[in-house]
């Protein structure tokens, strides 16, 4: 079938070899779908429920996911007759013990010790969307006092998969850190461009303001030319500043224009200049956000380990 550039409708979970297909044409077996999928690479398993017109294809390797993927808003054709072809919906699908993971942190259930339990704790704290329930959990066994001699290999291994988001959290400290330097120096290079249209603005006031043209105005004009003129140097004077000083959180609030502002005196380099500013600031504030959250996870871990010295 035809490829689409049509982008799938959920996020990608992590660890992920499951793709969902849906709007599947009637009549559409399990051989329909694997000859359909198995260019994407080893298939695993194949499920289709005829009753609703979907299905399921699990592959051995989490790259073939990305590859089926790319099928969405393909046609897929098993027979000659007209409701025998139909355009399939392909998105990621949720492995169970993702849906499970989520299930019990919607209804706030914990699980009891035990080792099948441990092993499924273990799974959904190498995940970030059930790495706060499995946490919550794991504190509950050892407030409980499920941590004990016969035990400590069990819950020294659920507290490594915690070590290793540690060492996770600190690689995306520092990636958002990156970023946001990064950021930094987009701006700075924006209003470095906005510096060399200042200069072109101060070259038709430089000219306009010679005595070749400015003879020509009345003193009407005359006088707005030369606040016009005096506009342009606050506003170069405002891009200096920016450039120097470093970006900070403005609460939302962008910088203000120089004063003395009228609609009239509105300019396309003051738009930009602001128009720069807002996106920086936006985007600034999402990484501080981010940051925020994973210092957060790191206080927990930090309580969390402090539990398991105690109880252990």
């Amino acid at each position: 079938p035809p490829f689409s550039k049509k982008p799938p409708l959920c996020d990608k979970p992590s660890r992920c070899n499951t793709v969902f297909v849906g709007s599947l044409p009637e009549n559409t077996t399990e051989t329909h779908l694997y000859d359909a999928f198995c260019d994407c690479g080893p298939i695993m398993d194949v499920r289709v429920a005829r009753s609703r017109r979907f299905g399921h294809v699990e592959f051995k390797h989490e790259s073939s996911v990305d590859k089926a993927i790319q099928l969405n808003n393909a046609i897929l054709r098993v027979g000659p007759d007209a409701n025998e072809s139909s355009k399939i919906q392909v998105d990621f699908a949720q492995s169970k013990e993702a849906s499970d993971a989520k299930r019990r942190m919607k209804t706030g259930e914990s699980l009891a010790f035990n080792a099948p339990n441990a092993q499924i704790i273990s799974t959904d704290l190498r995940g970030d969307d059930t790495f706060e329930f499995a946490c919550k959990n794991l504190v509950m066994w050892m407030e409980k006092g499920s941590c004990s001699t016969t035990t400590a290999n069990t819950f020294f291994g659920l507290i490594s998969n915690i070590n290793n988001h540690c060492h996770k959290l600190v690689k995306e400290i520092k990636l958002r850190e990156e970023e946001c330097q990064d950021l930094i120096q987009a701006k700075k290079l924006q209003l470095e461009k906005l510096l060399q249209q200042c200069d072109i603005v101060d070259s038709v006031f430089e000219v306009a303001t010679q005595q070749k043209a400015w003879d020509n105005f009345t003193k009407p004009q005359r006088k707005t030319l030369t606040q016009w003129k005096d506009y342009a140097q606050e506003v170069r004077t405002e891009i200096n500043k920016a450039i120097e000083k470093p970006v900070e959180n403005k609460n939302g609030n962008g910088d203000e224009p120089p004063a003395k502002r009228s609609k009239t005196e509105e300019t396309e380099t003051e738009a930009s200049l602001a128009r720069a500013n807002r996106e920086i600031e936006q985007l600034k504030l999402d990484q501080e956000i981010s940051l925020e959250k994973k210092e957060k996870q790191i206080l927990q871990l930090k309580t969390l380990l402090a539990r398991f010295k105690q109880n252990c």
